[in-house]
């Protein structure tokens, strides 16, 4: 079934025809297809930039937390959620994972950078964005020792946090009325 827009497109041809002006409706639709396809190209071109962005976004966070720069991380995040809500997008993902780094439960924030390390490798595997060099050479000689020290970091963090917060995570049974 032909659409609305299909059907006024014919009948405008029609009339074009009839009047002697066929050759310029032809033209008219044609340019009009060309700039659609523009339109079109520049969207694709605008979400190829923004998938760049969050992944590199993604990536710079959890280099800044390995590097101890949290606030620095924090900023950044803060500066991407300000700028998803005036494209008038929905930033929920990225107050989550911000949410949880200032959370100070060391489960959530590890949590929190897991989801950004696998969120920045898939980009960077899928194309999207490609860190720099150096960075990649860099990762790849240090990373078991890093890994290493972070989980053992962790441990501590947990333990002292779970030690200064005994009753975090325990439900209360309701007292008898």
């Amino acid at each position: 079934m032909a659409s609305y827009d299909q059907i006024a497109n014919a009948l405008s041809g029609f009339g074009a025809g009839v009047q002697g002006q066929g050759a310029q409706f032809i033209n008219s639709m044609q340019n009009r297809k060309l700039i659609e396809q523009e339109q079109q190209d520049k969207q694709i071109q605008l979400d190829e930039k923004r998938k760049a962005a969050m992944v590199q976004d993604a990536w710079t966070v959890n280099q800044l937390l390995d590097q101890g720069k949290a606030p620095i991380a924090l900023k950044l995040l803060d500066n991407r959620i300000e700028n998803i809500q005036k494209l008038k997008g929905d930033p929920s993902d990225t107050m989550a994972i911000k949410e949880a780094l200032v959370s100070g439960d060391p489960a959530r924030v590890a949590q929190a950078k897991q989801e950004l390390q696998i969120f920045s490798e898939a980009g960077i595997a899928a194309g999207a964005w490609q860190p720099p060099q150096e960075s990649i050479e860099s990762k790849r000689l240090t990373f078991e020792q890093d890994k290493f020290k972070q989980e053992q970091k962790h441990k501590e963090d947990e333990f002292d946090w779970k030690k200064k917060n005994p009753n975090a995570g325990v439900a209360r049974s309701p007292t008898p009325a």
